[in-house]
């Protein structure tokens, strides 16, 4: 029966303070809901992924090798126990023309068995003629289905593809409107920009580019669990056994087949160059065939031209001659014509000719005539007679009358002629030569032989009378008889026209006989000329054919050289690239190591470190509100306890109608907050993240333990304070519970001792001075309550201002770089003076960056410059606290002060850096500097050498005087083979401004909630301090105070407490905010520990327009305070 009178009362009691038990509702409310909802926000945000990926057969390890993937790898790691299944796959990143427009694309082999893809639009593709692109292409380069994009690469055999359909691939969670990192590259800019997927069979290469390995166990899981890590690393361990042999016999099965193909070629190349070989023998011989040839040819060219040459000099000397002849021809014929024509005009007279003298000296020389002539006019007495006589027949019979006429003429002169005539031969040789001397001795024994006239009438007498011209012959004979002087002087000058005739007949004969022998010659000549000429063509064609010869052995030479040389050159390459051929090796990758996955992972442990935090200072303050409520309730139902106590219920009844009140607020307020914890609280931040991560399904995890947990702490808190509350109440008397509380004491207060302060101040502010000295209690409740909220908003903001600037603070104050460029090869200086030899580059280091871990196994990065002074421009090493330019030290380190924290090591202590081998090397840290993102150990060039190793450039930052020239900066470099990759500094903040990005957004929802907080706070607490004041307030109202005195009689109170709690709250919200971000602090970034002014101001002036808000509020439930009523009740 008791038990149903409790039951009842607290209902009644909440019916009739239902405000009260509102609000106990909504703290409760709050504080579940925080709790609930960020403590199942994370494991939503992991069960969601893990779903998705479990929906996708996603892969739990990926490997990569530097010399690719073979199917003996895949049977190989199929035979691992732990491994449930291995998938070979292709990828490449590749240049892609879109439009005009040059893209890095990331092409994936499909591969329907692992990594699912999904298709949001479109098909898949049919052939290898067709590709499917993500959503984030087809957006940004407006492309769409039907489009073709053209991927330029030799180990894609169709390059033209279409678009067929949008794809969605769980290899990349990153929305397009996060951070979409699709990764760094070594073509195009250096950044991939966009996935796209095609048949594997259009991959024109011979291995895997990557194997995908699911691990047995990994997932009935939830992913990034403690049970699906430690199975992960089980796998590791077991994989890592075998890596090695992997290794080894890719690296044996690469060099091997390179070495087998060099043999090839080697046989082929001799085969090759024994073939040119004998080519060119083949040529030499034709070539020396043709040499002889053309020799030949030379030689016999060479004589015809000299047999040519001398006949010709002597054609041209023999023509001379001819012409020399001919002209003293002409001049004797002319003269012999004049002589003719001389003599002729004497002879007409005569009426004869010349021709009529020569024909009668013809007679008078004719041999019969002449000899008879002859023999008579030798005398009959004389000497000798008959033997002078005998001797003229002769010399007649011989033939040489002619010159024994001219013997007789002359015998002393033509004697010798005679003689040389007669053949020694002749018969009565000497007898004859005897009678020549004679005859010549007595030379007037016939001299007169023309001279005497009977000599010319017995010629005349022998004339026949028949013969052609007879009358002019003996007219001609007459006048040589009669006339022989005269007829002698035309005889001789008839004889020397005859003579010169003759000798002009002989000159003539001689001359045409030249002439012949001239065209005869001449003839040879021509001869000569035809042989020469053929004997040139010969030649020259012996000499084409040589020419022919020469250039086909010429031809064969280098064709035999540049095969034996390109051969040679290919061998040596090849040999050379076989020694050059790197060893394999296996890069073993988790989930983690996936950008996206370990941001998403990051992001969800942000929220779940969150949780740890913001829940508290909601209970905290709910402990306080239902302090201040039930504290109030219980003072004010001091009589109705003193009635139930004096009507027989003991305590235990009376702390059950509290704690039924309080526990009905605090359960139904903490269902509610359960619920909306577990269904929008979570759905809620996952829509924050959804901008960030694009994982299609949220998947809500009933976890009932965090509802429980949740419900039970808000329970405890507030009904615990209730306990609390009224422990000390129900141990009083009934008759003091049935008597009003006696009033405090009045004292004054301590402005009151300051006469010159107390008496400037007005009535009704010494009021409100009054009031709150003399309700402590109630002040520090109201001031605490304002201070938590003020702290915990400020704790938003401050949170919020401590990462918004990191990237600022990183790639602006501590690094000052524009592009980090990822070289290769190891370069000598020379070569990066080469390659970064660009107008727009203003500053460069060149670094040896070297990823190691310390003693703790931190993750760090060792940055290792190539001088102190080009890092000086482009890294500011500044000691944290002094701000003081740190400079590097030989055998001295320098670490950044996040690893520091971690790693509890300060200036002078020592630092243990292991290797990759887990070879330790001790440094003494001589700084501590400022940095923000990722661990730092720097040392000099000299340090490393001596302790590490040698010092290689492997990353050069540098400095652009314009960022409008980064992207065409960025395609020069990649052109050099000594380019690996290029990440700009805009992408980096970008990264990383996304990755704080949905922390920030969850702190924004926290700072919303503090705000309800705060507004709930302030409502409950002007709500109890008026419910409290009820008679004082009427009190006033009677003694003629108008509403607007009576609400600056509360409001001055309310606005001076809010005050100092906003003033304590900001000084409590500075230490409240460094709790936080040392709790949610990512390990591999700094938060910055500084709250803006404009946070602070933002804070008080929402404390303050909540403060005002509820004030209005408050107003009205004053104007309904009913004097009347208030003052009825008891004191």
């Amino acid at each position: 029966m008791k038990k149903d009178r409790i039951n009842t009362s607290s209902i009644r009691e909440i019916k009739h303070s239902f405000k009260r038990f509102l609000s106990l509702l909504v703290m409760s409310v709050l504080g579940v809901l925080v709790f609930v909802g960020l403590k199942m926000a994370a494991p939503d945000m992991m069960k969601s992924l893990d779903k998705y990926y479990d929906d996708n057969n996603f892969y739990d390890i990926k490997i990569v090798s530097t010399l690719g993937l073979t199917n003996d790898d895949i049977k190989a790691f199929e035979n691992l126990k732990t491994v449930k299944k291995a998938y070979g796959s292709y990828s490449k990143d590749v240049l892609v023309e879109a439009k005009n427009k040059e893209l890095v694309v990331k092409l994936i082999g499909i591969n329907q068995d692992i990594n699912k893809i999904e298709i949001l639009k479109g098909r898949m593709p049919k052939d290898n003629t067709e590709v499917i692109v993500e959503q984030s292409m087809i957006n940004k380069e407006k492309l769409k289905i039907g489009d073709y994009i053209t991927v330029n690469d030799d180990t894609i055999k169709n390059k033209r593809l279409k678009i067929v359909g949008i794809v969605k691939s769980p290899l990349y969670i990153t929305s397009e409107t996060g951070t979409a990192n699709r990764g760094n590259t070594n073509i195009g800019t250096g950044k991939i920009n966009y996935y796209a997927y095609t048949n594997s069979d259009n991959f024109d290469v011979d291995y895997y580019t990557e194997i995908y390995l699911t691990v047995n166990g990994a997932s009935a899981e939830t992913t990034n669990s403690d049970k699906y890590n430690n199975i992960i690393e089980k796998s590791l361990k077991e994989i890592d056994k075998i890596k090695k042999d992997r290794e080894d016999l890719r690296y044996s099965k690469i060099y091997d087949d390179a070495n087998n193909k060099i043999k090839e070629e080697q046989e082929k190349g001799q085969a090759k160059l024994y073939n040119a070989k004998n080519a060119l023998d083949s040529a030499n011989e034709k070539l020396v065939d043709g040499k002889n040839k053309l020799t030949s040819s030379k030689v016999k060219l060479d004589n015809a031209k000299t047999e040519l040459n001398n006949t010709k000099i002597k054609l041209d000397d023999a023509r001379d001659t001819l012409n020399y002849n001919k002209l003293k021809l002409d001049n004797a014929k002319k003269e012999i014509e004049l002589g003719k024509s001389e003599i002729n005009a004497k002879l007409n007279s005569y009426g004869i000719t010349i021709d009529d003298i020569n024909i009668a000296l013809n007679y008078i020389n004719n041999p019969s005539i002449s000899k008879n002539v002859i023999i008579n006019a030798i005398p009959d007495d004389i000497l000798f007679h008959d033997e002078i006589v005998n001797v003229v027949n002769k010399i007649y019979d011989l033939g040489l009358q002619k010159e024994f006429i001219e013997f007789i003429k002359d015998p002393v002169n033509n004697k010798d002629a005679l003689i040389s005539k007669i053949p020694p031969d002749t018969p009565g040789y000497n007898e004859i030569i005897l009678m020549v001397n004679f005859i010549a001795d007595n030379s007037d024994l016939i001299k007169d032989y023309i001279t005497n006239p009977d000599n010319i009438d017995f010629i005349i007498a022998s004339i026949p009378e028949d013969i052609p011209n007879y009358d002019q012959i003996i007219k001609a004979l007459t006048l040589y008889k009669e006339n022989y002087d005269d007829f002698i002087k035309l005889v001789n000058a008839i004889d020397k026209i005859n003579a010169a005739e003759k000798e002009y007949q002989n000159g003539l004969a001689l001359y045409n006989k030249a002439m012949e022998e001239y065209n005869r010659g001449y003839n040879k000549y021509l001869s000569y000329y035809n042989d020469y000429q053929n004997g040139l063509s010969l030649y020259n064609n012996s000499y084409r054919t040589y020419r022919s010869s020469l250039e086909l052995f010429n031809s064969k030479l280098k064709e035999y050289y540049d095969s034996k040389a390109m051969f040679d050159l290919k061998i040596s390459d090849a040999k050379d690239k076989l020694n050059e051929i790197p060893k394999a090796v296996l890069y073993i990758y988790g989930r983690l190591d996936d950008s996206g996955y370990s941001s998403f992972i990051d992001d969800g442990n942000s929220v779940s470190n969150l949780s740890k935090v913001f829940p508290t200072i909601f209970f905290v303050v709910a402990i306080l509100i239902s302090l201040i409520s039930m504290s109030r309730m219980v003072e004010d139902d001091r009589g109705v306890i003193g009635t139930f106590k004096s009507l027989g219920f003991s305590n235990k009844h009376i702390r059950r109608k509290y704690l039924l009140y309080s526990g009905l607020a605090t359960i139904s307020g903490g269902i509610i907050g359960a619920l909306l914890g577990f269904f929008l609280h979570p759905k809620f931040i996952w829509g924050i993240y959804k901008i960030l991560f694009d994982v299609p399904v949220f998947k809500y995890d009933f976890n009932p333990t965090n509802s429980v947990m949740g419900i039970l702490i808000a329970t405890i808190c507030i009904c615990g304070t209730t306990l609390l509350t009224i422990r000390k109440v129900v141990k009083e008397k009934p008759s003091d519970l049935m008597r009003p509380k006696a009033p405090s004491n009045g004292k004054r207060v301590i402005l009151e001792r300051i006469p010159f302060i107390w008496k400037r101040i007005n009535f009704s502010n010494k009021i409100t001075v009054r009031n709150l000295f003399r309700y402590k209690k109630r002040v520090f409740m109201t001031v605490g309550g304002i201070l938590g909220c003020t702290a915990l908003m400020l704790a938003g903001f401050g949170i919020r201002d401590s990462i918004v600037e990191i990237p600022d603070k990183q790639y602006n104050n501590v690094f000052k770089f524009d592009e980090m460029v990822y070289v290769t090869n190891t370069p000598s200086k020379e070569n990066l003076d080469k390659i970064f030899n660009s107008k727009h580059i203003t500053k460069r280091l060149d670094t040896n960056m070297v990823i190691s871990m310390t003693s703790y196994n931190n993750d760090i990065n060792i940055f290792v410059p190539f001088n102190q002074e080009d890092m000086d421009e482009i890294v500011n090493l500044r000691d944290l606290k002094t701000g003081k330019k740190l400079k590097l030290k030989d055998n001295e380190v320098i670490i950044s002060d996040k690893l520091s924290q971690l790693i509890k090591k300060n200036k002078g202590d020592k630092i243990i850096i292991k290797d990759s081998n887990n070879k330790e090397y001790t440094f003494v840290i001589s700084g501590i500097c400022e940095n923000y993102v990722s661990h730092y150990v720097f040392m000099n060039k000299k340090t490393y050498e001596d302790n590490i190793g040698t010092y290689e450039t492997n990353i050069t930052y540098l400095k652009i005087d314009n960022l409008k020239n980064e992207e065409k900066l960025s395609k020069q470099l990649l052109k050099n083979d000594d380019i690996m990759s290029i990440m700009s500094v805009s992408q980096t903040i970008k990264s990383v401004n996304n990755m704080l990005k949905s922390l920030n957004s969850v702190v924004l929802i926290l700072i919303v909630l503090s705000g309800a907080l705060s507004f709930v706070v302030l409502y409950n607490l002007s709500y109890i301090n008026i419910s409290e004041r009820k008679r004082e307030i009427a009190t006033l109202k009677v003694l003629g105070f108008t509403d607007k005195e009576v609400d600056d009689y509360i409001v001055k109170e309310t606005i001076i407490l809010t005050i100092i709690g906003i003033a304590l709250g900001l000084i409590f919200g500075i230490l409240l905010t460094n709790i936080i971000i040392n709790t949610v602090e990512i390990e591999i970034v700094r938060f910055i520990h500084r709250i803006k002014i404009s946070s602070y101001l933002i804070t008080a002036f929402m404390i303050m327009l909540f403060t005002i808000i509820v004030s209005i509020i408050i107003h009205f439930a004053l104007k309904k305070i009913d004097m009347i009523e208030s003052l009825k009740s008891v004191e």
